[in-house]
This record gives C-alpha cells, sequence and structure tokens, in this order.
C-alpha cells in the first residue's frame, strides 16, 4: 500500500488530505506551511493518470533509441504538460537533453560514430559531462553497459 506522511505529526496516511482535516488546516495552508508546491498530490496512491503517463514512458524508452525518436517525445511531452499543467523534473531534463535515456541515446550515437566506446574527452566534446552520468547511472561505466558498451577506465 502506498502512503505518504504527514509533515504536522508524522503519521501515515492513504490520503492527507482527509488527514490534515484533524490538524484544523487546509491543503492549501499545509502545502504553504511545508514549502510544497500547489500541485504537489497529498495522496500516496498515483492517480490513473499518472500510472498511464509512467506505462507510456516506461514503452518510450524500450523503443530504439534514435534523435528523431527523442525530438517526438519531447513534443508529446511539452503538449502533454500544456495539456495538463503537468511539470515534471523528467520533462525539464528532456528539454536539455539530459535525461537518462537521451543520454543512452547521445553514448550510443557517439560510439557508433566513432566506432569505439567514448572516452570522457569524446562525451564532453559533445556536451555530456561524465560526471552527469555518474549522478544519472552510478557510474561512467554503468551508463556504458546500460548503451550495451565495453566500459573503459573512469576519472570520474
Amino acid at each position: 500500500m502506498n502512503t505518504v506522511r504527514c509533515h504536522e505529526c508524522g503519521q501515515f496516511a492513504e490520503h492527507l488530505g482527509a488527514h490534515i482535516q484533524m490538524h484544523k488546516i487546509t491543503a492549501r495552508e499545509y502545502k504553504k506551511r511545508h514549502d510544497l508546491t500547489q500541485r504537489t498530490r497529498l495522496s500516496g496512491i498515483p492517480s490513473a493518470a499518472d500510472l498511464e503517463r509512467w506505462r507510456n514512458r516506461a514503452a518510450a524508452m524500450r523503443q530504439a533509441a534514435t534523435p528523431e525518436h527523442y525530438k517526438k517525445l519531447i513534443a508529446a511531452s511539452l503538449d502533454a504538460r500544456e495539456k495538463d499543467g503537468f511539470a515534471h523534473s523528467i520533462e525539464k531534463a528532456n528539454l536539455h537533453n539530459s535525461c537518462k535515456a537521451q543520454l543512452i541515446a547521445r553514448i550510443k550515437i557517439a560510439a557508433q560514430q566513432s566506432r569505439h566506446t567514448p572516452t570522457s574527452r569524446e562525451l564532453l566534446a559533445i556536451g555530456i559531462h561524465p560526471c552527469s552520468l555518474k549522478w544519472w547511472f552510478g557510474s561512467l561505466q554503468q551508463a556504458m553497459v546500460l548503451a550495451g558498451l565495453e566500459p573503459r577506465n573512469a576519472h570520474c
């Protein structure tokens, strides 16, 4: 069961909207008091729209990684965000070509063009900082493995 913890008392609940009434505050006041955005859900249960969005993203990531494919994904993501006001950090990463799937796709393209596993210097030349790969994937080597490449020794 998915639950969320109340910032006021520490109790776990499926829906904080009903729970915070015992604290005699509104959802708007609760979010303001605890520095949450007004779009933050007070439920531990994902909505049907969230589940559908996650399924679509997972399916899209399983498809072949091509620049054209990712341009379509970004356009679709922006359309969805514009339509329902959904703002997500993954979408922001998409805009900057720095989400996990895009980074893997860019690594694969660099490997195809150079016909070998890209070096840290080669990654920097195409705008991928090796330390960002470490942040997203845990290590540069792990990113290369996920891209289906033989890992090299890394400094970052």
